[in-house]
């Protein structure tokens, strides 16, 4: 029987719009069919679900029957095949009908070549309807997805199935902005944001996972997930779980294994996860900062739900910076030691530090903290710091040296997004700011900001209410003096009148 021109009109790709050409050689002829796709890591096969008689003149199929694609257990399960092509109307019936198939396939009628600028070729075909699918298994690149049924008419024919590869990203939010890189105090906790999209053919998934699989440096530590979102819509936390993959290792996957769970998600949603971590006092100070990497897992192939593919990786980094203050005699140069200091926040608060002189946090009083004082060769250092404004006040100045005033610093550090040898990103410039002066420039790579404190030992100075007493003691002594030695001279001038002289 003739089944007409409506077959030819509804065998489209079925996950997107198909662009077909067909130029027949001749009814009984071989024919090709060309797929088109960028990606070069496919290996399409074809099945001839019905074989049939091509039309070179209108492109009808007639004498329809079940082709060799199909097993003899399908060609029963599934009844005559006349009457299945009848059946096939719209694109939503030929779609329904490859997924029956599909567990019928048996051997593929042809192979694809190696692609050769993107051009998948199955050559020495006869006439039929065929069902084009990707060779179970075939993806060797993780990063892309398999392609969807593809039911064709042969005819030459040449297709171009539009796949959509889902894309992930990851940064360190800052006041509701992100960026790949962000700053912190040791002891204080960071936000990442993790962003995954969703397969434009989600609707063609009965399973659909999506997993952020993140490496943490030895100093970061997640802590919770605080916010989950689906096109800017609060959905449960609870969506995603948090798994450590290996105690101590850094490696956290933050999942959820099927999305269809979610009515909000759709084709091309965007998922957005936030999270909190913490810095600890081992954290590097400086470049190359602190990184935090991630890939996310996804299901790429409709088919099979246990199939997966991965995003290329993404990274952030958290930096955090170090004071060192040198002490010295203005005279001298000689680093002074045991000077004690205070230093506060922009908040006023004042800093606490922990055994190895890290930041662990602020104290609304000084009474908190211990004292910090200058050691070795007058240096005193602190890390863990994050670029803004602070305080530094001497509250014990070195005895016999006049006391300083307070000094305002300003630490301020800038960022290349790209500059790394990993290509993640770097802190470009770090600068120092005391008082009035010009901010000083100092070495990213170190992270320490490093200033100079001059102490310059003071005069005698006078007693309160009066000039002081040394002088009228140095008089006194004068006078004194002078009186024994007028009193020797009177002496020794009577014994002379004495004597007769």
């Amino acid at each position: 029987m003739r089944c007409g021109k409506r077959i030819a009109g509804i065998l489209l790709a079925i996950a997107a719009a198909v662009s077909l050409a067909v130029s027949a050689y001749g009814a009984e002829g071989q024919y090709t069919i060309t797929i088109i796709n960028p990606a070069g890591d496919h290996v399409y096969e074809a099945y001839q679900l019905f074989s049939g008689r091509l039309s070179p003149d209108d492109g009808e199929l007639s004498g329809v029957l079940w082709g060799e694609g199909i097993s003899l257990e399908g060609q029963a399960a599934l009844g005559e095949a006349a009457a299945r092509a009848g059946e096939l109307k719209t694109q939503s019936d030929a779609a329904a009908f490859a997924r029956r198939a599909a567990p019928y396939l048996s051997a593929p009628t042809g192979i694809s070549q190696a692609a050769a600028d993107g051009r998948y070729v199955i050559t020495r075909l006869p006439g039929g309807y065929y069902l084009i699918q990707d060779q179970k298994n075939s993806l060797t690149e993780k990063t892309d997805v398999y392609t969807l049924y593809i039911l064709e008419v042969a005819g030459d024919v040449t297709t171009e199935p539009k796949s959509h590869i889902p894309t992930a990203g990851l940064e360190v939010v800052d006041g509701g902005g992100g960026k790949p890189y962000g700053e912190s105090m040791t002891g204080g906790t960071i936000c990442f944001r993790l962003t995954g999209t969703v397969s434009a053919q989600y609707e063609e998934y009965a399973v659909y996972l999506m997993s952020f699989h993140c490496t943490l440096g030895e100093a970061l530590r997640l802590q919770a997930i605080t916010s989950v979102t689906v096109d800017g819509q609060a959905v449960p936390v609870g969506a995603f779980r948090l798994i450590e993959e290996g105690a101590g290792t850094g490696r956290i996957k933050i999942e959820c294994d099927d999305l269809k769970q979610l009515s909000a998600v759709k084709g091309n949603s965007v998922i957005e996860v936030l999270c909190t971590a913490g810095l600890e006092n081992t954290a590097a100070v400086g470049n190359p900062g602190n990184p935090c990497s991630m890939y996310m897992e996804f299901s790429n192939n409709p088919y099979d739900e246990f199939e997966t593919g991965q995003t290329a990786l993404s990274e952030a980094r958290v930096f955090t910076y170090g004071l060192e203050i040198l002490k010295l005699d203005g005279s001298s140069g000689v680093g002074l030691e045991d000077v004690a200091f205070e230093l506060r926040n922009q908040a006023g608060q004042y800093v606490l530090l922990d055994e190895r002189n890290c930041v662990c946090g602020w104290e609304d009083g000084a009474e908190g903290g211990e004292p910090l004082k200058t050691g070795a060769g007058g240096r005193l250092r602190i890390s863990g710091l994050t670029p803004g404004t602070y305080t530094l006040a001497e509250t014990g100045p070195p005895a016999g040296y006049q006391p300083i005033p307070d000094t305002v610093l300003e630490i301020a550090a800038s960022y290349r997004e790209n500059g790394s040898a990993s290509g993640g990103p770097e802190a470009e410039r770090l600068t120092v700011k005391v008082g009035a002066e010009e901010p000083q420039v100092c070495d990213p790579d170190t992270g320490i900001a490093e200033i100079t404190v001059v102490n310059n030992k003071g005069a005698v100075l006078p007693g309160t209410g009066g000039m002081g007493t040394a002088v009228f003691h140095i008089a006194g002594g004068i006078l004194l003096l002078c009186g024994a030695l007028l009193l020797a001279v009177r002496i020794r001038m009577d014994l002379w009148e004495k004597r007769g002289f």
